[in-house]
């Protein structure tokens, strides 16, 4: 994977937001969810694999059919790769993905939404 870019114009706020911790908070997590959404809308990020599509995140926690859900977002310009995760009795995660891999999506995604099985690469 790509060395670390927090100079792209795409990715880079993120990339600067992910080393540091959220530390439980879910008003910076909303914040870069909502961030996502928007850059996903832009054309700017895809959801490489995610439980669910970005929008309906909310309304899956809500719901507390799963304790989790869980997003890989892709940048489109320099293909950096970003984590982001959220359980109904756990602090959000958010960081970025050196080596997908790494990342067992088989076992830590329970929903099958984005470009990684559009093109079967599960």
């Amino acid at each position: 994977m790509e060395k670390e870019n927090t100079v792209c114009p795409f990715c880079g706020p993120l990339a600067a937001q992910a080393k540091e911790s959220l530390n439980g908070s879910y008003r910076q997590y909303d914040q870069i969810l909502r961030k996502l959404m928007e850059l996903e809308r832009q054309g700017r990020m895809e959801l490489f694999a995610g439980d669910c599509p970005l929008e309906d995140t909310d309304a899956v926690l809500d719901a507390e059919q799963h304790y989790t859900v869980c997003h890989y977002v892709r940048c489109r310009r320099c293909g950096a790769l970003y984590f982001l995760g959220a359980c109904i009795r756990g602090a959000p995660v958010f960081r970025r993905v050196p080596d997908i891999r790494k990342e067992n999506l088989g076992t830590r995604l329970w929903g099958r939404c984005g470009t990684c099985f559009l093109q079967g690469k599960s």
